[in-house]
């Protein structure tokens, strides 16, 4: 399956400039590759990351739920999960935003890692836009607990048994919100 995450996904809150520019372009596909893998398995636990891997036409309804989004029942009452992707929104696609901008925050050269000091202009720290699309992923990553904790077939059995309790704790404890201010 290609990559869930495109270049797309980063505008708005999740805005990289010079996207257009060929290395800030290849960069980004870098950060894609590497990072969707380690969060989709992060948060889904691998089994469950497995069976997303299945092409379209082999893929199963309930990891097209989990994918694109579905109602279900939610303590007697109807509520909606998004899904992992939908429409320009990924909680995958904050991962990525994180882990790209603490990289650029920096620039490594053969002598030492330093900041960029562009003429005019005062150099801030991108912690609060980052922090900002951590906490946003881990709203997300929560909302997807819930769905998979709770959706179940028509006999009650869970939707998806995969997702147990030793990976709802690994899940909570890797996507916690950040609470420091800076």
């Amino acid at each position: 399956m290609p990559n869930l995450i495109t270049s797309s996904f980063f505008v708005g809150e999740l805005s990289i400039p010079n996207l257009q520019q060929e290395t800030v372009s290849e960069n980004l596909n870098y950060f894609i590759t590497k990072y969707e893998q380690e969060c989709l398995v992060g948060a889904l636990g691998y089994p469950l990351y497995k069976l997303l891997l299945a092409s379209e036409e082999t893929m199963e309804p309930r990891i097209k739920e989990l994918l694109d989004g579905v109602e279900y029942e939610l303590n007697g009452k109807l509520t909606k999960w998004e899904g992992i992707v939908h429409g320009d929104y990924s909680f995958v696609a904050n991962y990525i935003y994180w882990f790209f901008m603490k990289n650029n925050a920096t620039h490594t050269t053969g002598v030492a890692t330093t900041k960029q000091n562009a003429a005019a202009s005062i150099s801030v720290s991108p912690a609060e836009k980052m922090i900002a699309a951590w906490n946003s992923m881990a709203d997300s990553i929560n909302q997807m607990i819930l769905f998979l904790r709770n959706r179940k077939n028509e006999d009650g059995t869970l939707v998806y048994p995969e997702f147990d309790i030793n990976q709802l704790v690994l899940t909570k404890n890797s996507f916690r919100k950040i609470t420091l201010l800076l």
